[in-house]
């Protein structure tokens, strides 16, 4: 899938504009029917089910496994790592969860005082490089990162 982006990336401004495109909404269109079809394919044809499922003799061809979790490496990294963030200008809090049912996940909560001060502020900082050398490597695939704003609480 590709978003006309005039050579803007990910967590930038000039993306975010772009993906609100009438050409964006028919990229995302147009690779939704892809995934569907393929998905009617692989379920009407019981060669292709059984070669994604792993039961073909093709090791490329099956179904990938959950990584091991990341586990004391990762966590011993983000230790460290969590020192680098917190300090940056704008940063309120930061927090890693692991999750109790998949033993591979992970949840970072980071709350930022704003959009800029994460995207515009840590990102475009040296302190970005120290925070990627130590964690980045763990990571398959990169994240979703998503921001929010609070809406309720109790």
């Amino acid at each position: 899938m590709a978003i006309e982006s005039d050579g803007a990336v990910n967590h930038q401004p000039e993306f975010t504009a772009a993906c609100i495109t009438p050409s964006a909404d028919q990229a995302v269109f147009d690779a939704a029917l892809a995934m569907a079809w393929t998905t009617v394919d692989a379920a009407t044809n019981p060669a292709l089910r059984d070669r994604l499922l792993g039961g073909g003799d093709d090791p490329r061809a099956r179904r990938p496994r959950g990584a091991p979790r990341p586990g004391p490496a990762f966590e011993a990294a983000f230790a460290e790592a969590k020192y680098i963030i917190a300090a940056s200008p704008g940063c309120q809090g930061v927090r890693l969860e692991h999750c109790v049912e998949a033993a591979d996940r992970y949840l970072l909560l980071v709350e930022w005082e704003s959009l800029q001060a994460h995207t515009g502020g840590f990102r475009d900082s040296p302190a970005y490089g120290q925070w990627r050398a130590l964690l980045h490597h763990f990571y398959d695939p990169f994240p979703v990162v998503e921001h929010f704003e609070a809406v309720d609480s109790a």
